[in-house]
């Protein structure tokens, strides 16, 4: 459907998503479809699209839903989706990409069919709370979903909710910092959110700071907690994306220790390392299990500290990792299977 006339939304327009926004834009836009972007300006302005092409349609600024309280967040998203309803006709579109939605707030959406929610932590609200649960099924009834992987599928499944793809999350392109002279390799922890504090707290500790030393290894963290040791350093504020992407592209390794309540849902920072080839040191949880049985090099696991220091200690990593079999699992592949259906 090379003339498909598409409507791209998000409604919640977190930052952590500009990469995935990205992705999906520039993999529309590759495929010659009709696209109609409707976003806030502040949020369209961190955006990198590779072609023009577009039409975009701002929204008011009074529209944002971005960093307010729970309810307010909320209640912002139900009046964007009712100037939508208002200001465009929807029913002309072939398709309605939802890139990011709030559960309960869709629930009272005006939207036709032909409309598509992508799910990023919505299943994670839904496992642990009734109403979660009870909105993706009214939604569900209606719409259809996208999910990223089988983990996600079956639990929408086990909800009975069945109008749900399976989409590739997709790879940004890798970051254009250039690499620099370093005194010593550091391991990178970008996210402060979803970690396990009790492998937090056992990493900022004099013995693994120790460990640090004795392995020749800083590490750099993001994180609103304090600490004097010598090669650990955290940074509180928040992290320019210039600055975000030269501390990626020029350290030794990624570090990812989440919490197993980071369940059905995927990793936005393990997609930046593996597009810019970093070795990724993942907490072993069950949603990275769907990496396990793929033949890549630069991906492991750890489910202590204890176990973590062993790997950095004794490991072979005098290779450069290798994840082109991720890599050709494209953004663009499920926009052509999306557009088929």
């Amino acid at each position: 459907m090379k003339n498909a006339k598409i409507l791209y939304l998000d409604l919640r327009c977190p930052i952590g998503h500009i990469n995935f926004n990205n992705i999906y834009l520039n993999a529309f836009l590759s495929k010659g479809v009709e696209l109609d972007i409707v976003l806030p300006r502040t949020y369209m302005s961190k955006l990198s699209l590779m072609k023009t092409g577009y039409k975009y349609y701002e929204v008011p600024s009074s529209l944002e839903s971005n960093n307010r309280s729970s309810l307010k967040n909320r209640l912002a998203i139900l009046k964007y989706q009712n100037y939508l309803r208002v200001h465009f006709d929807l029913n002309s579109y072939d398709l309605i990409f939802v890139s990011s939605f709030d559960n309960i707030a869709a629930v009272f959406s005006f939207f036709p069919r032909h409309t598509l929610f992508v799910c990023h932590n919505n299943l994670s609200f839904a496992y642990s709370n009734y109403l979660h649960r009870f909105a993706l099924k009214l939604i569900g009834a209606k719409y259809k979903f996208a999910v990223f992987n089988k983990s996600m599928f079956d639990f929408m499944d086990c909800l009975r909710v069945k109008n749900v793809f399976t989409i590739f999350h997709g790879f940004p392109l890798p970051y254009s910092s250039s690499k620099t002279k370093k005194d010593f390799d550091y391991i990178f922890l970008p996210s402060s959110y979803s970690l396990d504090m009790s492998i937090v707290s056992e990493i900022l500790t004099e013995d693994f700071n120790d460990f640090l030393i004795n392995t020749g290894k800083k590490l750099i963290l993001k994180s609103d907690l304090k600490s004097n040791l010598s090669n650990i350093d955290i940074i509180a504020s928040y992290i320019e994306t210039e600055e975000y992407q030269k501390l990626l592209v020029n350290c030794w390794a990624v570090l990812i220790p989440y919490d197993s309540s980071f369940r059905y849902r995927t990793s936005g920072v393990l997609m930046e390392a593996i597009a810019n080839k970093k070795i990724v040191l993942i907490r072993d949880i069950p949603s990275f299990d769907e990496f396990k049985n793929i033949a890549v090099k630069g991906l492991f696991y750890f489910k202590s500290v204890e176990e973590l220091k062993r790997i950095i200690k004794e490991e072979d990593f005098s290779f450069t990792p290798e994840y082109d079999f991720l890599l050709i699992n494209s953004a663009e592949n499920s926009i052509a299977e999306i557009l088929k259906k």
